[in-house]
């Protein structure tokens, strides 16, 4: 609700419960103030806002009070000067005096506020704080003689990442900030998000990686978005001499509003790390090594080879792999290599491996297989969340951020998982089951709300098919059956049924916890099952939000690098999608006929059935299952050619290595986990010979005869936005303003949509899914009585082809680990730090052993960049053809 406000005598609108200081700054009236900082909770703590309120009998904090009705404000009086000056004074009086060459000058508010106040020699001089500056490597500065107690640090640490590493220390003058029992950070519990630094308004806190390069006025700042996880956070580079030197939140961001994770802040050194490719590399043995050549020769060296295996052995011979690390622009013209120029649907990326679940089951289910809401949505509206099947605190940090704030603003979070994640620590609800037995967890919940009528019974009735066979056939569900196998008592799970099925806004968050099993499509729809009896979703804030774990894995799969769709996801064989792409392409012949997925295409190399493979920036030699069959297969197949930034585990298989660029030094678009299409911006020059992924697919379709005329990565923008209806309205123009649009977007007028099927879904109505409980595929046993998990862990990503060129990163991680609770390293007199060899009937790897209480007994927990699917078996789910990664049978031995 609105409300009025004179400040100044000039009128001014806001919404009720904001604060003076709030109301204020969006109305373009600016008030001092060094502990504020927005998104955190105000407490008035430097009194630098203080203002006069008509009526009040003194002077108020603006930061902390609340306007609820109509009220008259003056910020700027001969007294409130004088106060905000002494105040300024005394933070002084306790502050060195070397803003000269500080590097914080030029951004610090302390030196903005002595300058506003004419404050050139503070009048209060006598001794000063003895503080001991703490370590806070590897990335952050802690000068704490600058630290001005303001408490920002403090607060973003405990009211948004949750961490509580850091807080107030001491008494009186004796006051400091500390972190755990006055230790370093590394010694805390410190997740080195940054967001401290971020926030410190002075020169306290200050990256370890800027030192010494400049101040704020030395530096060019382009914003651009985050290269890692899903959320698509914007950032502000600062360049200078061709090199990244810091990283900073671009607060202006829809998606993130400046914070970040330790990934997005920190971990850009690879960019200009010196293994970095920078020639195209080529051997026609691969017994010898890599020779550098010019990239006529080896585009040249590729058309000869793939036009050979063509002719040969027809096209279906041929694959590719495309990359959800890579731009929309990137991919696009991937796929459309293979198909136009190719003529095979051999095309695949990652997606398969993690979301391919949640693609077949939602578009069975709803017609769409995209998360429902924005992100902004959980944050603003949502009133019951429940995050099942991700450890959302590690793989999507910012995410974690606002699930938070919701909590703060009064929403219920439930958290359904076997481990003990860190949003368990804040749940209202926390149901750990059985690792595997997802469809009867959530069968259960859908029994009880049929049978306790929580169902939401006119919007079944209108916009619902399939209601009365389910409610038959969830009849003979067996509530006992699944407390039994499942491990969770039938009162915990009515409790869950209610709350989620009475809140205003209820929304399920999931990632691979869910999909990466052979029943991956199964829980995905019993997910759907729930918000379509409930209907609990088509309105803000109530949903279905699959995670995306990589930053552009949205994008990629929008593009069509599926092997069943085309851009857009119009199925391949459709006669109407063939012949749109035959005029869009000007060609007079499109492969119909699904391709090959990932693990077909690898098993295929294996067979001899596929010849030649195209990988670009991809690492199947981690990413993938059964790691030792990936290299048997890549080591049989004729020809293997691998575009990326390093010589990967996989790229060292390669006949051909192309060097690409980095996100850092190229344009063009990411999609984020809620479809939001945002600009990337190039930052630094290329290195070396690199270049665009669009630009070495471009100079390849060359070589095979195909001119395509594309001046700049913005008109392959356009040719997107003629491909996919969904892109429709999402043109370059658009995009150059500045402009960040979520999908669908039919038409350049249009908007974009924030929340999706509010009025109908994309199959017309919504189809309940009668769904029974199927076992993993491979269960303990007495050779390997354990169950292996893997999954992701906060410092490293993905195949650790970025984040393992971080030194600093590094340090955080250390030394490949495993989990196994305590109760088993008890039994099997297993201390922390010990070495282990974990085995399975495909593989063994050697880690160190870390105890812990987050899993039940009997399961082993291996974080996925270390190599883990070296373990993992490949049997896939029957209709999303995605592997069970996260259930197989292990053992577990002490080793010397």
């Amino acid at each position: 609700m609105k409300v009025r406000l004179l400040i100044n005598g000039k009128e001014c609108w806001g919404q009720r419960g904001q604060t003076i200081l709030q109301i204020a700054r969006e109305n373009g009236i600016e008030i001092p103030a060094l502990c504020y900082y927005e998104g955190l909770l105000p407490n008035g703590a430097c009194r630098l806002c203080l203002v006069e309120v008509k009526g009040e009998k003194k002077l108020v904090t603006s930061c902390s009070y609340p306007v609820e009705k109509e009220i008259e404000v003056i910020t700027e009086t001969p007294r409130i000067n004088q106060i905000r000056k002494t105040i300024v004074e005394l933070l002084l009086s306790d502050h060195p005096y070397d803003c000269m060459t500080c590097e914080k000058s030029g951004a610090c508010l302390l030196e903005k506020y002595a300058y506003r106040y004419g404050i050139k020699t503070p009048r209060y001089t006598g001794e000063k704080r003895k503080v001991i500056n703490k370590q806070g490597a590897p990335f952050i500065v802690r000068d704490y003689e600058k630290c001005i107690l303001c408490g920002r640090c403090v607060k973003v640490c405990r009211e948004l990442v949750g961490v509580e590493a850091i807080d107030f220390s001491g008494r009186g003058f004796q006051t400091r900030i500390v972190s755990g029992f006055d230790e370093d950070l590394k010694e805390s519990e410190c997740v080195f998000c940054g967001n401290c630094v971020q926030v410190c308004p002075v020169g306290a806190l200050r990256e370890i990686q800027a030192e010494g390069k400049g101040r704020t006025w030395d530096f060019t700042k382009v914003q651009t978005i985050c290269p890692y996880c899903g959320v698509g956070c914007g950032i502000e580079v600062s360049v200078r001499d061709n090199h990244i030197v810091k990283i900073t939140g671009w607060n202006e961001s829809l998606v993130n509003k400046g914070y970040l994770c330790v990934k997005g802040k920190f971990a850009f050194d690879y960019v200009a790390h010196p293994e970095r490719l920078k020639r195209p590399l080529l051997r026609k043995d691969r017994k010898d090594r890599f020779l550098q050549v010019s990239w006529e020769e080896a585009l040249d060296y590729i058309r000869e080879k793939f036009t050979e295996i063509k002719e040969k052995h027809g096209p279906d011979a041929l694959a590719g792999l495309a990359s959800a690390k890579c731009t929309n622009e990137d991919n696009y013209l991937f796929q459309k290599l293979f198909r136009q120029v190719i003529k095979t649907n051999n095309v695949d990326h990652c997606a398969r491996l993690c979301h391919a679940a949640t693609i077949h089951g939602l578009v069975q289910t709803l017609g769409s297989a995209a998360m429902t809401n924005s992100l902004k949505e959980i944050e603003d509206i949502t009133d019951c969340i429940i995050v099942t099947g991700t450890n959302v605190f590690e793989t999507q940090p910012v995410t974690s951020y606002l699930i938070r704030k919701a909590i703060q603003r009064g929403a219920t979070l439930i958290v359904i998982d076997p481990r003990y994640t860190r949003m368990a620590e804040i749940a209202k609800i926390n149901l750990q089951p059985r690792i595997g037995t997802d469809v009867l967890v959530f069968n259960a919940l859908a029994k009880i709300i049929v049978e306790e009528r929580l169902y939401n019974q006119e919007f079944v009735e209108n916009r619902v098919e399939g209601f009365e066979e389910f409610r038959n056939w969830i009849k003979n569900f067996s509530l006992k059956q699944a407390e039994k196998i499942a491990g969770l008592s039938i009162e915990s799970l009515r409790e869950v049924a209610r709350i989620y099925a009475t809140s205003k806004a209820s929304m399920i968050l999931w990632s691979m916890g869910i999909t990466q099993h052979i029943t991956g499509t199964d829980n995905v729809m019993v997910l759907s099952n729930l918000a379509l009896l409930t209907g609990q979703i088509g309105k803000p804030g109530a949903g279905l939000a699959p995670l995306r774990g990589q930053n552009n894995v949205q994008g990629a799969c929008d593009m069509g690098v599926l092997a069943e769709f085309y851009p857009g996801y119009q199925k391949t064989e459709k006669k109407e999608t063939l012949e749109k792409f035959r005029k869009l392409w000007d060609v007079e012949e499109l492969p119909a006929k699904p391709g090959l997925t990932v693990v077909e295409i690898i098993q295929g190399c294996y067979e001899g059935k596929i010849k030649g493979l195209y990988i670009m920036g991809e690492n199947p030699l981690v990413s993938d299952p059964d790691i030792s069959h990936v290299q048997e297969a890549l080591e049989k197949v004729n020809f293997l050619v691998v575009q990326d930034i390093f010589l990967t585990e996989t790229a060292s298989f390669a006949d051909v290595v192309l060097p690409a660029c980095t996100s850092f030094e190229k344009e063009g678009t990411f999609t984020n986990t809620e479809r939001r299409v945002q600009k990337l911006t190039r930052c630094v020059e290329p290195s070396g010979e690199a270049k665009p992924d669009w630009e070495i697919i471009k100079n390849l379709a060359g070589k095979f005869g195909y001119q395509w005329n594309y001046q700049s990565v913005w008109d392959v923008t356009d040719e997107i936005s003629a491909a996919a209806p969904i892109y429709a309205g999402i043109t370059a123009r658009r995009i150059c303003l500045g402009e960040a649009i979520q999908w669908p977007c039919p038409e350049e007028k249009h908007s974009g949509t924030s929340t999706l099927h509010v009025e109908k879904f994309p199959r017309g109505k919504g189809l309940l899914k009668c769904i029974d409980y199927q076992q993993p595929f491979e269960l303990p046993d007495q050779d390997y009585p354990f169950v292996l998990t893997t999954g992701r862990i906060i410092s490293e990503y993905h195949t650790r082809t970025m984040t393992g060129k971080v030194a600093g990163l590094q340090e955080i991680t250390g030394e490949p680990f495993c989990l196994i609770n305590h109760k088993d390293a008890q039994r099997m007199k297993l201390k922390d730090k010990d070495r282990v060899e974990v085995s399975s009937r495909r593989g063994r790897l050697r880690l160190v052993v870390r105890k812990t209480d987050t899993l039940s007994e009997g399961v082993i927990f291996i974080p996925f960049h270390f190599l883990a699917n070296i373990l993992t078996h490949s049997e896939l789910d029957p209709v999303a053809r995605i592997p069970e990664f996260k259930i197989c049978a292990c053992q577990i031995r002490k080793v010397q």
